[in-house]
């Protein structure tokens, strides 16, 4: 068994739950309409409704596996901060110096 300190263990840890939540989101978004949607009584054909309903849930499982990634992770939730609420501005700072070159 390999040796691995607390701090690495716990972030294992939370790796993992992070990487389940993230793929579990987007599955149940899409699965819950689309199960209500095969639970519904079918005749022979198929209709338009039903085509564009299933289009528009496979976006939304796009737009939702997308918005799991940017929450889930730290630093994208970070840069979304400072996106949306304008957060605190970066300031630059120019340093120079005088250097002489002997040939």
């Amino acid at each position: 068994m390999s040796r691995v300190s607390q701090s690495t263990r716990r972030l294992q840890i939370r790796s993992f739950y992070l990487m389940i939540i993230q793929t579990v989101f987007p599955i149940i978004l899409i699965f819950v309409p689309l199960s209500a949607l095969m639970n519904k009584e079918k005749d022979e054909g198929g209709h338009q409704s039903e085509n564009n309903f299933s289009m528009i849930m496979i976006s939304v499982h796009h737009g939702a596996t997308s918005l799991a990634i940017l929450l889930v992770h730290h630093p994208y939730r970070n840069f979304l901060k400072t996106k949306i609420f304008c957060g605190k501005e970066t300031k630059v700072v120019t340093v120079t110096t005088d250097v002489s070159f002997r040939s």
